[in-house]
């Protein structure tokens, strides 16, 4: 109980910001320990946070997030 399961696709850890820098596995990793506790906030926040880092670029892989927990 508790455990949380996090999938996405490559859109997420490709999203590009102006400088053409990498969003990558590593900021994902950050965004999700340091994120809240519940499930859609955890989520709302990664994506939040891929929205700031791309500046408004606009992506060229599609993101999809899927969040499970088990209670």
């Amino acid at each position: 109980p508790g455990d949380a399961l996090i999938m996405y696709t490559d859109g997420i850890n490709e999203a590009m910001n102006p400088k053409d820098k990498l969003y990558g596995v590593k900021r994902i990793r950050d965004c999700m320990t340091k994120g809240p506790q519940h499930l859609e906030q955890l989520c709302d926040g990664l994506l939040s946070d891929v929205r700031q880092f791309t500046e408004g670029r606009v992506q060229n892989h599609d993101i999809c997030l899927i969040g499970l927990k088990r209670e």
